[in-house]
């Protein structure tokens, strides 16, 4: 249940920038940025999964030795219990951990997004720009043309 929730919420929170990314690619200029962007969310997501993996891994190791403290019902049974309690909050130290990186890494590449755009939002606008000036110079030509033939 735990790593369900916790995949949904990871898919919530990597849903934004592969909206944005999404939309980014749908501009023409985009397309040099593509494949590094891409690459990006590659190895971001492998690192996410790799995360996840090394959680699971001691979420088992931490179930197996609590089956195996538990089967042993002895005089020594509550210095295992403290030995799980420490272990539990050592994981939760973990946990935390592993989500701050997350969200380190998250808002590096939120930032270099958010760079690129600006970038490119700028050159959309230099090339609007000159397609008006060109338009309107062969405007301006045309006219010309058109004076120049009815004063012949």
């Amino acid at each position: 249940m735990v790593e369900s929730v916790k995949t949904v919420d990871l898919n919530l929170t990597l849903n934004p920038f592969y909206q944005r990314a999404s939309q980014a690619e749908s501009l023409e200029v985009l397309s040099t940025f593509h494949l590094s962007r891409r690459k990006w969310f590659l190895f971001l997501g492998t690192n996410v999964i790799r995360w996840v993996e090394k959680l699971e891994l001691k979420k088992e190791r931490l179930s197996r030795l609590e089956a195996a403290f538990n089967s042993k019902k002895d005089a020594g049974n509550e210095e295992n219990l403290k030995m799980i309690d420490d272990l539990q909050s050592k994981l939760k130290v973990a946990n935390a951990e592993l989500i701050s990186e997350k969200e380190k890494v998250l808002a590096a590449e939120n930032k270099k997004l958010e760079y690129q755009i600006i970038h490119l939002v700028r050159s959309l606008k230099v090339a609007k720009l000159k397609l008006e000036q060109v338009t309107a110079q062969e405007q301006l030509e045309s006219l010309k043309l058109q004076v120049d033939i009815h004063h012949r």
